[in-house]
């Protein structure tokens, strides 16, 4: 028998060889269109130095550098004319006479799933401001029996699209990216819960469907007192049914098949509602493949006067500081949102730091500031409001820090926030868009 202990040494050794030649060089390699880490043998016996410098970056300023109230990192203005939150703040400065609801479109990815962070501050905003409910509830979800805003519950005979891998042929997508279509006997159910006053009960349920070739009828029953037949539209576009109750807890949704259903929305017809649009996965690109008769079908039904924007933790990754692509697509998006929703000011929300163990100890990934300022670019080449999440939550090697909190605020993924760490995060966004309030009521004054 052959012995092939000499060839398995040498093989051993060239690896070891290519190993450590890769530890100095210390970059990501793509392989087949694959990002590999930086591989480090060495980081455990030798002292890492950080290069946070940002070389060669464009760095963007406001036009106009607002006053900032100690502690707090402030809203940055992009738009000529100190003008990127004014619908909004004066929506809000004007909701005690205004008898209808203020709504807020919240879109984002994985990091606001479940209603992480939006939940606190769709709360906060209902204390102040009035209003009750959840708002948007897709039909079905991944997240159901993780969201605790919501009782959410959905038979199995639905087909879900959804604008990640490009626009679906066989449908077309509602507002937060995704269309369902039900089968015969398709039902999904519905129900506050007790976690907040403002979840337990409102008294308006929004159905949003479309697409249906000829009229057709679904069953609601409202707080199981008996299901009642509602007819919905045929025809192109989106189309809302409301149905509204003093005190609605429940509702129980069954429909015949066809046509395409979006979500519902359980909120009070006056006061705050925020709808999370969360989609994992989703770099914000997604939104692109949204017609643009939808999106204005849409805010004609919703007339959000704020839509936010957190997208960034499907587009960081290890050795990576140019996002040109993404850029464009984002300043894409967000002139295709300020076209068809032209009530509503935006806000863009930063990227949050993330943890990576690229070079052996967590860190905040090295591609976290340059994406930062790519969004702060972004901002400012569309004019509109912008928020430094990164900055906010502590900067550098703060996720390491809400991982490692006792109790966590962050999971040990080092990405993804806790409902403790959502709920911290909130709370300094309330304060900041308080402070916004403040500051917008005294140039008013002052006019």
């Amino acid at each position: 028998m052959k012995n092939y202990i000499g060839q398995s040494f040498a093989f051993v050794f060239i690896i070891f060889t290519v190993l450590v030649g890769l530890s100095f060089t210390n970059t990501a390699i793509t392989v087949f269109g694959y990002t590999l880490k930086p591989v480090d043998l060495l980081s455990d016996v030798r002292k890492e130095q950080e290069d946070t410098t940002l070389a060669g970056i464009e760095k963007v300023k406001p036009k106009f550098v607002d006053t900032c109230k100690t502690g707090l990192t402030c809203f940055e203005d992009y738009s000529n004319d100190k003008s990127a939150l004014k619908l909004f703040l004066d929506a809000l400065c004007e909701l005690d006479t205004v008898k209808k609801p203020l709504h807020i479109a919240f879109f984002g990815d994985s990091f606001i799933e479940g209603d992480i962070l939006t939940a606190t501050l769709r709360d906060s905003l209902q204390s102040e401001f009035g209003g009750n409910g959840v708002g948007f509830v897709p039909i079905t979800s991944e997240v159901n029996q993780f969201r605790q805003t919501v009782s959410h519950t959905f038979s199995d005979n639905w087909t879900t699209y959804t604008g990640l891998n490009g626009k679906p042929s066989a449908a077309s997508l509602g507002f937060s990216c995704n269309s369902y279509v039900p089968a015969a006997g398709a039902t999904v159910n519905y129900a506050g819960v007790k976690g907040s006053p403002h979840l337990r009960r409102f008294n308006s349920v929004n159905l949003f469907y479309g697409n249906f070739t000829t009229p057709s009828n679904v069953s609601i029953n409202i707080n199981a007192k008996g299901p009642q037949s509602y007819a919905m539209q045929s025809g192109k576009g989106a189309h809302k049914l409301t149905v509204k109750g003093d005190s609605i807890k429940s509702a129980a949704l069954s429909f015949g098949g066809g046509g395409e259903v979006y979500g519902v929305t359980l909120e009070d017809t006056t006061g705050i509602s925020v709808d999370n649009l969360s989609l994992r996965g989703n770099s914000g690109a997604a939104l692109l493949n949204v017609d643009d008769y939808m999106l204005a079908n849409f805010d004609s039904l919703r007339d959000y006067k704020l839509i936010i924007l957190q997208y960034g933790l499907n587009v960081a990754a290890e050795g990576v500081t140019k996002f040109t692509g993404y850029e464009n697509n984002m300043v894409k998006v967000i002139e295709k949102l300020k076209k068809n929703c032209p009530g509503a000011s935006i806000l863009l929300i930063s990227v949050s730091d993330r943890g990576s163990k690229a070079t052996g100890t967590y860190a905040t990934m090295k591609s976290i500031p340059y994406l930062v300022e790519a969004q702060r670019r972004i901002a400012s080449k569309t004019g509109v409001a912008f928020w430094n999440l990164f900055e906010a939550m502590g900067g550098e090697g703060s996720m390491i820090t809400y991982a490692d909190a006792k109790p966590p605020l962050a999971n040990k993924d080092y990405t993804h926030l806790k409902f403790a760490g959502g709920r911290k995060l909130a709370g300094i966004l309330m304060q900041t868009i308080m402070y916004e309030k403040f500051k917008h009521e005294q140039r008013k004054k002052s006019l």
